[in-house]
């Protein structure tokens, strides 16, 4: 899975998106410090924007019913990229999801 992405947007704020052997974690890389941290074993389910939106969304709900939006819109040459991106990223949430121990 992506050792880190940068340009991720949560919270219209800039940051970087990585991740931990049970988490993924996005962390500010402009302005104020500041994160969220989400365990993989706690999210629920996974949505992603539709293709025909010009942006490149991740939505994650957790069985607590927090959710997180990032956009991944900036992360790429152009938009197709940052798509690829976004599902790279929920790739690696659902591959983190299936090495957890049931």
């Amino acid at each position: 899975f992506p050792a880190g992405v940068d340009g991720v947007l949560y919270q219209q704020a800039t940051g970087k998106v990585t991740f931990q052997a049970t988490s993924m974690r996005w962390a500010a890389t402009e302005g104020e410090p500041r994160g969220v941290t989400v365990d993989v074993p706690s999210i629920k389910s996974t949505f992603l924007s539709k293709r025909d939106k010009n942006k490149a969304m991740l939505k994650i709900v957790t069985h607590a019913g927090d959710s997180y939006v990032f956009d991944f819109s900036r992360c790429g040459a152009d938009l197709d990229k940052a798509f690829e991106t976004r599902d790279l990223v929920r790739d690696a949430i659902h591959g983190l999801s299936a090495a957890q121990p049931a």
